[in-house]
């Protein structure tokens, strides 16, 4: 379960650094 955990949160993580990257484009 805590490697889940860990599984989870790098998820949300490059989620975020995929939205940062795509804000400077078009994308929406």
């Amino acid at each position: 379960m805590r490697e889940y955990r860990l599984f989870l949160t790098d998820i949300i993580e490059a989620i975020d650094e995929i939205e940062d990257f795509t804000s400077g484009m078009d994308f929406t």
